[in-house]
């Protein structure tokens, strides 16, 4: 009997096993949120890969219990009174966990009611909590008792971050892509604001260019939003990268109660860039921004005073819109105020969290966090903390991962790769690059089966992806080529797997998809756009180019993963699939109905 009780008890252990804390195991992590709670004075830190929330004594950093979790996990927020953490986990089936930080147990898990949720936030009445499900371009409200999804508010494209105003009335959502024809005028990333008593939406559009949001924050006094994101100079030929002739890296501030957009301002220096701004956080006493420089390894500490009150000189002025006295294009105006740039010991610095004088930044490829004390006024370093013993770049894959994401590559530092491909895939912009001529801008293209897909670039102007990613260190980041960091490079390409497509229902051709992958056959769509990569690698001139490109044949460009890739064709010209099918047509016409379009239309994006 004693024995048959310690089997069942076993097999309950490694049923239940990872509710339960435990101490503290060797391995690389991927930390990609940090969260303080006065209530029991303890941090948190959600690690992504594998899923683990670790809790740690603030005073000394060190780790005292960790829950392993079978999920890849996004983020977190702490309630009101300290004791849940609701931490969001990716996937098509979204789910939220809600955590006992007391004991470091689950004692939920729920549906987000979406793809991909990020960016979890608690209405001030603790009544709700929202999330970005970010494929679904939507915020989703649950409502926390029942934890049921109760309203749905949809967004313009890939919703990542949330704020609310101080009031509570409008929730904030930070949208990553731009969501317009790449070939307009206009192209920008937007923030969604949400009138939470009305249900009415509207959109603050970033400067033109804006794109791959990395972070949102209110300030303390409620009167502004800062947003971090990319500020693309994607209307001029990539011939140079001085002075953030191709990317720059800009704060935004938004007047969170006119809910306008006040200004934006670049993180850069004259010579060198602050690559990819993720996070944001304020002092103690509110009287410094912090940002993080997640491609760039390091952090600014800006007075906000200073800040503002260079930024209300330059507008005051009486100068044209967009000219060099526009703070969004002057790259002399952090040289004019209180900005202290700090380097970091770790790599891929992402969440941030300020207790008292100390700083606390997640390190997402070390698999560290950097403990600042924001009184030194020196380094400001005080300690890095490992999560693990293995070295995180003894995985190739991991180490060009990281390549892919650091500017240390660049000369001057001012982009990374992910600065026009963000996870690998596209920025939403199109850009004139050297290799076909200048003057015949071409839509950002998807990393994403590149290496196995050739040739590569719209024209075929490189025969092979391994090609383009050399092509790329020497013309676009202006630096030397490192062969074994080229290597890494393409490993980590080659490892990129497509993430389900939000069309599917249940890991399934919904009705209509069924319906139109029946119309894609008959149409004989399949015959340039053959499974499993759906393109037959062969180039075709289908009478879409123009200019100098008029009459070029252009590469048949894979479909896995063509819902997250819009704008379409070659030059961004069209927004949207059904769009794209009505005009695509090798004979000049279509027998589809406006019903078979949108079928077809379903089935394409459900690749």
């Amino acid at each position: 009997m004693k024995i048959l009780i310690s089997l069942i008890l076993a097999l309950l252990l490694a049923i239940f096993g990872f509710l339960l804390p435990r101490s503290i195991s060797p391995g690389a992590v991927r930390p990609c949120e940090v969260i303080y709670s006065k209530i029991n004075d303890r941090l948190f830190v959600i690690s992504e890969e594998p899923g683990q929330i670790l809790q740690l004594d603030p005073e000394t950093a060190k780790p005292l219990h960790q829950i392993e979790l079978p999920y890849k996990l996004s983020g977190a927020v702490l309630n009101g009174s300290g004791n849940r953490l609701f931490v969001t986990a990716n996937g098509a089936d979204g789910r939220i966990l809600e955590i006992d930080t007391d004991k470091l147990i689950v004692l939920r898990d729920f549906s987000s009611g979406g793809h991909t949720p990020v960016s979890p936030v608690i209405s001030p009445d603790e009544r709700s909590l929202y999330v970005c499900n970010r494929f679904n371009n939507e915020v989703a409200q649950i409502y926390i008792v029942k934890a049921k999804v109760v309203n749905r508010h949809k967004v313009m494209r890939e919703p990542v971050d949330l704020v609310f105003s101080m009031d509570g009335r409008y929730l904030f959502a930070g949208n990553f892509l731009p969501a317009e024809r790449s070939d307009a005028d206009q192209v920008a990333a937007t923030i969604s604001v949400i009138d939470l008593e009305k249900g009415f939406i509207e959109n603050i559009e970033l400067p033109n260019g804006s794109h791959s949001i990395g972070g949102m924050a209110l300030s303390p006094d409620g009167r502004y939003i800062y947003v971090t994101h990319i500020l693309a100079r994607f209307q001029v030929p990539t011939t140079q990268l001085e002075r953030g002739w191709m990317n720059t890296n800009a704060l935004s501030i938004i007047d969170a109660k006119k809910r306008v957009l006040s200004a934006s301002v670049l993180l850069d220096d004259r010579n060198l860039g602050f690559p990819n701004p993720r996070a944001i956080a304020f002092s103690s006493d509110g009287a410094s921004l912090l940002v993080t420089s997640f491609g760039g390894e390091e952090l600014s500490v800006i007075n906000r005073n200073d800040l503002h009150s260079m930024i209300e000189g330059v507008i005051s002025q009486d100068v044209l819109p967009n000219s060099y006295s526009d703070p969004a294009n002057d790259l002399t105006l952090m040289s004019k105020i209180n900005r202290k740039r700090i380097k970091l010991p770790g790599h891929g610095p992402g969440s941030m969290v300020v207790e008292g004088n100390m700083a606390y930044i997640t390190e997402y490829y070390s698999g560290t966090l950097c403990v600042m004390d924001l009184n030194d006024d020196h380094s400001c370093f005080k300690k890095q903390i490992a999560f693990g013993k293995e070295d995180p770049f003894s995985d190739i894959n991991r180490y060009g991962e990281m390549l892919f994401n650091s500017a240390n590559l660049c000369f001057q530092k001012w982009q990374s790769c992910a600065s026009c491909h963000p996870d690998a895939r596209v920025d939403g912009l199109k850009w004139d690059l050297l290799n076909d001529g200048i003057g015949n801008s071409k839509n950002t293209k998807s990393m994403l089966h590149a290496h196995i897909t050739p040739p590569a670039m719209s024209l075929g102007v490189r025969s092979t992806a391994e090609q383009g990613v050399r092509s790329g260190i020497h013309f676009i980041q202006f630096a030397e080529v490192d062969e074994k960091k080229a290597v890494a490079i393409d490993t980590y390409l080659k490892a990129l797997r497509p993430v389900p497509s939000p069309y599917m229902v249940k890991n399934r051709l919904s009705r209509s998809a069924s319906r139109g992958k029946k119309i894609f056959n008959r149409e004989k769509c399949i015959s340039c756009h053959p499974p499993p990569l759906y393109s037959d690698l062969k180039k075709y001139n289908v009478k879409s180019g123009k200019g100098i490109d008029k009459d070029k044949a252009f590469d048949t460009p894979a479909l896995v993963e063509a819902w997250r890739t819009a704008p379409y064709m070659h030059d961004g010209s069209v927004l949207t699939m059904e769009e794209l099918i009505r005009v695509h047509n090798p004979d000049g016409s279509s027998s589809l109905s406006e019903k078979e379009n949108a079928e077809l239309a379903v089935f394409v994006l459900s690749l």
